[in-house]
């Protein structure tokens, strides 16, 4: 999701205006570690340099700076570019870690440092500020102001045009709801978006399961209906007290029941004293 919007998030990492960004293919020496993300970018001067993004859920604040100081140097040694790097630590990863380190001092001294963001110290409305949807779709990560906020980012997110970006901010959006109150909250704004039911998470796939299960209740309902006013030509009113009894069930099993009852009973009569115990 970073890579499909660097051009946006590029000027808000770096806090400053970018010409242009493109993927690099990096290819480090042997035994060396894999980065997440680089990019070759040209800044608003005409500098050129690498961006470096890592993101980060575990590792301590030492292991990720010194795994930081070889992808630095590695990079710069490969391409004899300047580097510029960011960490974006998740939940509670890199406790302490500012980004600045050295080791030694006076002649042996070695400095290095790189951009810290902690997703969970950015304040949702922060995120909101500054309508990057790439973050805004990460904001179950961040630091929520108030609850409403998720309304507000998921209303920007809408307004994204690409289908396949909006689907792709949309599912991180929504696999990354802190809560089931909040998740219940998104979930009746979006109950009625056609677009949000082709997105596949695991919501999604519970309510479309769920729905061809209602839709098979529905289907031998009214299958039921038809079949009685069909043999019995009933009136609209019988029709009605029927109807109302049978949106009572939703046990499948008992539904067929009914249908075959329906189709092979010689009187309604029993047919609805069938209807009264199954529902009763």
């Amino acid at each position: 999701m970073f890579k499909v919007y660097i051009d946006d998030l590029a000027p808000w990492i770096l806090r400053q205006e970018i010409k242009h960004i493109r993927s690099h293919n990096v290819e480090l020496p042997v035994g060396s570690f894999e980065s997440d993300h680089v990019f070759n970018i040209a800044l608003a001067n005409d500098k050129e340099l690498l961006l470096h993004l890592e993101f980060e859920a575990h590792d301590s604040a030492e292991v990720m700076a010194f795994r930081m100081l070889e992808y630095r140097s590695r990079l710069a040694y490969t391409y004899k570019k300047e580097v510029l790097s960011a960490v974006f630590y998740i939940a509670r990863a890199g406790r302490g870690d500012t980004g600045k380190h050295q080791l030694g001092e006076d002649a042996s001294l070695l400095r290095w440092h790189y951009e810290v963001f902690r997703l969970e110290e950015i304040s949702s409305q922060e995120l909101l500020a500054s309508d990057e949807l790439a973050l805004i779709a990460l904001m179950g990560l961040s630091k929520l102001n108030k609850t409403s906020d998720m309304l507000l980012g998921l209303d920007k997110l809408r307004q994204e045009t690409d289908n396949e970006k909006k689907r792709t901010l949309l599912n991180a959006f929504l696999s990354l709801i802190p809560n089931m109150e909040i998740y219940k909250m998104i979930e009746e704004a979006l109950e009625k978006d056609d677009f949000f039911m082709t997105l596949d998470t695991p919501y999604i796939r519970k309510v479309k399961a769920i729905g061809r299960e209602e839709g098979h209740e529905e289907m031998a309902r009214a299958d039921i209906l038809a079949v009685l006013v069909a043999r019995f030509k009933l009136d609209q009113e019988s029709q009605n007290i029927v109807k109302t009894s049978l949106e009572t069930l939703e046990d499948e099993k008992s539904l067929r029941s009914l249908l075959l009852t329906a189709a092979l009973t010689q009187h309604i009569d029993d047919f609805l004293a069938e209807l009264m115990n199954t529902t009763s």
